[in-house]
């Protein structure tokens, strides 16, 4: 289905062609700074109801405790095109006892557990599963005296959580840290429309069954592991996440299944997994080998670390507006794809490529264009293609372990800090001023507790000619991003312009509207 086809007719003009007003070229005044500095201030009531998360939710000591009972899995003689899954698992209870995800294990003839804490690998077998759940208990052979995990306790709304596991292209298990989500109960409140037909079609789980939404970020090969709280007790297992990790919604098991799991006689060879399982759940095994070298890149940056998610079109993204919460401003951002695709051809805009990179620690998540390259320039991101008339400046940073009133102080500098990074990175900008049709004169929250603030600027060079740039600013419990898009060639955008350049813009401007933090 084309992009012009999918969304609703707007009257409003198109971001950054609006009437002509880019030939007026009367000297600004530089207020950038200026509205910088107001960006949080009219949020501080809303800031003081937001929990305050400390960088460790979970505490590292029991993380480590944890770790050394989380296990690889690795799958071969799978049916399907691609016949080996890696994933994690963890030890319950005894030693010679995993629970991993049964997508992981089922249909395949090999099945490894490597006990990395020990440095030891054993093969093992299903021994029970809970298909409605995605659940396998496996039995290791000869397995090691290892650590396990033997407490749990029921999830609730807002606990603190972190994950353990075993991403793909890693030697060692990572953690991340994150929150039980709100407002759903059920996996099919999770997933969109496709995902529930793809999950339909494979069989497993039961959209009916109960799971929970993760704001931890969760990477490609973590399906399996452990999810806990702050003692250390297990309160549910990883299990996928939509559009292959790339959409950012990642979900858990409930730990209430492990009972049913335990006493299941349930026989496995009923179940009949192939390829759509690739597609279904993020955290098995990629579709090719390309796919699973890509999964988990890792981009160093302004100080800061990334891993990619994966790469969405954005037809794809287009398509689960509607299904997913991702988006804090769904309307705005179709309205501009609305616009573009009134003058720059359809199938080109839909198949702009999106590579998601998240910081690996605030869960930031920024949309870069995947024909730009990403470099260092002093203390801020830029990314840019071969032209460089069309620019990403992005920057990501973590609050200090301060008491929660001081962080209003420090989101807000940081995003004063942003603006004047970008500002001397473009260099040669005498004077900007918002664009009134396209700013935000207020933040807005999303449900999760991130605040956003969206603002476009016209701005003039020395040689008087007219830029333009569209600027978000983002933070959640005591971190800050920022993203700026900027085109030079502001004259050359709009139906009678270089098409080239309205598609790299677009591409670039719909970037700030796509980047958030992951759910």
């Amino acid at each position: 289905m084309r992009i012009n086809n999918m969304l609703h007719n707007t009257t409003k003009n198109p971001l950054g062609i609006r009437d002509k007003i880019s030939n007026k070229h009367t000297p600004m005044k530089c207020i950038l700074p200026i509205f910088a500095s107001i960006l949080f201030l009219l949020i501080v009531t809303t800031y003081d109801t937001l929990a305050f998360a400390q960088t460790h939710a979970v505490s590292n000591q029991t993380i480590l405790d944890t770790a050394r009972a989380v296990v690889r899995v690795t799958s071969k003689g799978c049916s399907g095109s691609v016949d080996r899954r890696t994933s994690s698992g963890f030890v319950w209870q005894k030693s010679n006892t995993v629970i991993t995800t049964l997508h992981s294990v089922a249909n395949c003839s090999d099945i490894n557990i490597s006990y990395v804490h020990y440095g030891i690998s054993r093969s093992a077998k299903v021994n029970k599963i809970l298909s409605h759940a995605d659940l396998a208990l496996l039995e290791v052979n000869n397995a090691p005296n290892s650590d396990f995990i033997a407490s749990k306790q029921s999830h609730s709304a807002g606990m603190k959580l972190a994950t353990i596991g075993f991403p793909l292209n890693t030697v060692n298990w990572q953690e991340s840290q994150g929150a039980v989500g709100l407002n759903v109960s059920k996996l099919s409140e999770i997933l969109n429309d496709e995902a529930r037909a793809k999950i339909a079609s494979l069989g497993i789980p039961d959209l009916g069954i109960d799971a929970f939404r993760l704001t931890a970020i969760v990477k490609a090969g973590s399906s399996g592991g452990p999810i806990i709280n702050q003692n250390g007790d297990l309160i549910g297992i990883v299990d996928g996440g939509l559009d292959g990790g790339s959409a950012m919604l990642n979900w858990g098991i409930p730990v209430s299944y492990v009972d049913h799991l335990l006493n299941s006689n349930e026989d496995s060879s009923s179940i009949n997994i192939d390829d759509k399982v690739d597609i279904a759940f993020s955290y098995s095994s990629g579709a090719t080998l390309e796919s699973i070298t890509e999964v988990n890149e890792i981009l160093e940056c302004g100080g800061r670390r990334y891993f990619k998610i994966g790469t969405r079109t954005l037809k794809d993204i287009v398509k689960s507006v509607h299904s997913s919460p991702q988006l804090d401003d769904p309307n705005s951002f179709l309205t501009m794809v609305n616009n573009w695709s009134t003058f720059i051809d359809p199938i080109r805009l839909e198949n702009i490529h999106y590579d998601m990179w998240v910081d690996e620690q605030t869960g930031a998540t920024l949309s870069i264009p995947n024909e730009m390259e990403v470099h260092n320039e002093g203390a801020i991101c830029v990314a840019e293609d071969s032209t460089s008339d069309v620019r990403l400046y992005f920057k990501s940073v973590v609050a200090p372990n301060v008491a929660p009133h001081l962080i209003q102080n420090y989101v807000q500098q940081a995003s004063i800090q942003f603006e004047n990074l970008a500002m001397q990175s473009i260099g040669n900008i005498v004077g900007c001023a918002p664009d009134p049709v396209w700013s935000s004169f207020a933040p807005h929250q999303r449900f999760d507790g991130m605040i956003v603030r969206r603002q476009n600027y016209y701005c003039d060079n020395t040689a008087w000619q007219r830029t333009y740039s569209v600027v978000g600013h983002f933070s959640r419990e005591g971190s800050y991003a920022g993203v700026n898009a900027y085109v030079d060639q502001y004259n050359q955008l709009g139906p009678a312009g270089d098409p080239d350049l309205n598609l790299r813009w677009a591409a670039a401007a719909l970037s700030v509207l796509i980047s958030n933090y992951q759910l």
